[in-house]
Formats: structure tokens, C-alpha cells, sequence
């Protein structure tokens, strides 16, 4: 007797193969982004508790240094000499300028 072969099915075959060795693939990516996350979260929560440590010593140290606030935030004013006049009676007027004591980032 002959044996019956379908056509669809011998062209499916192939593409269900890969189909199936593709999602097999996806499924250890998934479990290896999991993976990640959770050391990520881990990681993210220890910076996030060394961050308040750090934040409390910091404001504990300015608060016991009897310093104003403007200088606990770094500010201060300076005053630069206004541009004199060459003639008259007007006295030298300083000009106050604000500007921040700390270095700003690359990013700003």
C-alpha cells in the first residue's frame, strides 16, 4: 500500500521545527533577563541604602559645623567693583554677583 503524503504538511514541518527552536530560544533569553532584574534590583536597593547613609552623614557633619545655611549649600555672594566713572561724582557702587562655591558636572 502506498503511503499518503500531504503536501502542507511536509512544507509546515520545517517551519514548525524552527518555530518551535525559536520560542525555545526566547524562553532562556526571558529566564536570563530575569535573572538580571533580580541582581539589578538587588544592586539598585544597595546603592539606594548607602545613598541615605551617605545623605545622613553629610547632614549630620554640616549641622555640627554651626555653619549658615547658605554656606552648608555652597553659596555665596561676591561682590565685584561696578565700572567707575571717569568723570563725575557718583562713588564706586559694588555690583553683587551670586554664584555657586561647587563644581558643576559635565552634565550640568
Amino acid at each position: 500500500m502506498e503511503e499518503h503524503v500531504d503536501p502542507v504538511g511536509a512544507l509546515a514541518r520545517p517551519f514548525i521545527a524552527q518555530c518551535r527552536h525559536e520560542i525555545a530560544a526566547a524562553w532562556v533569553h526571558i529566564e536570563a533577563a530575569k535573572e538580571m532584574l533580580k541582581r539589578g534590583r538587588w544592586l539598585l536597593a544597595r546603592w539606594a541604602e548607602q545613598r541615605q547613609q551617605l545623605e545622613a552623614n553629610e547632614s549630620a557633619r554640616l549641622e555640627a559645623s554651626g555653619r549658615s545655611e547658605a554656606a552648608r549649600l555652597g553659596m555665596f555672594i561676591g561682590l565685584e567693583p561696578a565700572p567707575r566713572r571717569r568723570y563725575g561724582t557718583v562713588a564706586p557702587v559694588m555690583r553683587r554677583t551670586a554664584f555657586h562655591s561647587r563644581r558643576r558636572s559635565a552634565s550640568g
